[in-house]
């Protein structure tokens, strides 16, 4: 099977080098020259389907990533209680409905607990959640829903920005994770 490739041509400004390899991290850079002229082009792989996405958490030093399916069980913090199996939020006993992406930012935020997680890598799992490119503003707006939607615990935001480094939870977090669970297990729950 051959990859199917886009070629991205590039000005000689650095800065655009970095922005094309951060919103596409698979591309390699190529010279190019007709004799007089040096040209520099990005190749990029086209995008496919999307491809399974996995939660980076932070252990002994390093972030180590699950596949979302095999991650089991529950996460408690303050009054919030998080169930990975059935992908429900409950905060105060009263259930939330949250879309995916803002669902699958509390997974990565929840695990995490106090670890800062960059917007980088927060962008390059929506990417591959979603199977498009994603602009940075996206994902300032997927935080925002996520904070209405959660509201406040003692007056505080339960999601903390820090500029330079990345968003991290604010309150501690307990985890309950249980080995996988057959799906008519889960129904009888």
């Amino acid at each position: 099977m051959t990859e199917s490739l886009t070629h991205v041509l590039l000005p000689a400004d650095n800065r655009v080098l970095k922005d094309v390899r951060r919103f596409y991290p698979a591309g390699r850079v190529e010279r190019f020259t007709n004799g007089i002229d040096v040209y520099y082009c990005y190749v990029v792989p086209e995008k496919g389907l999307p491809q399974p996405v996995s939660i980076p958490v932070w252990e002994r030093g390093q972030f180590v990533h699950y596949p979302v399916d095999e991650l089991h069980g529950r996460l408690y913090s303050v009054n919030l209680k998080a169930d990975l199996d059935l992908e429900l939020v409950w905060i105060d006993g009263q259930a939330l409905h949250l879309p995916a992406l803002e669902w699958l930012l509390l997974q990565i935020l929840l695990l995490n607990g106090y670890t800062y997680v960059s917007r980088r890598m927060l962008l390059a799992i929506l990417e591959r959640q979603t199977g498009k490119m994603m602009q940075d503003n996206t994902l300032s707006v997927h935080i925002a829903r996520l904070r209405r939607a959660l509201g406040v615990h003692e007056g505080q935001s339960y999601i903390v920005t820090e500029p330079g480094k990345g968003y991290r939870w604010r309150f501690p977090v307990s985890r309950t994770l249980e080995p996988e669970m057959k799906k008519n297990e889960l129904m009888a729950i």
